[in-house]
């Protein structure tokens, strides 16, 4: 049994990544983050993953600007710096 896939969720990661790229690049970038950190043996939150997650829904992304809003709420949530991120 398995209990975490970490190659689907490098998958979609990257899924994530080439979604956003143009369209919204704060999460492209953190998605990239997410990854990186994935692939390092680095520590990840279950938050950040099921934040990502929520971006894909019934095979629909979420609209960029909403999309970026996930993060930045995200981020603010877990403390880290969203200086001159939109809206904060």
């Amino acid at each position: 049994m398995t209990f975490f896939d970490y190659r689907k969720c490098e998958l979609f990661l990257t899924m994530v990544c080439e979604e956003y790229h143009l369209s919204s690049p704060t999460v492209s970038e953190y998605a990239d983050d997410v990854y990186r950190r994935l692939t390092s043996g680095g520590a990840i939150l279950l938050e950040e993953l099921t934040v990502l997650q929520s971006l894909r829904e019934n095979d629909q992304w979420e609209y960029p600007s909403l999309a970026a809003n996930r993060v930045y709420k995200l981020e603010k949530a877990l403390g880290r710096d969203v200086t001159g991120h939109a809206g904060f």
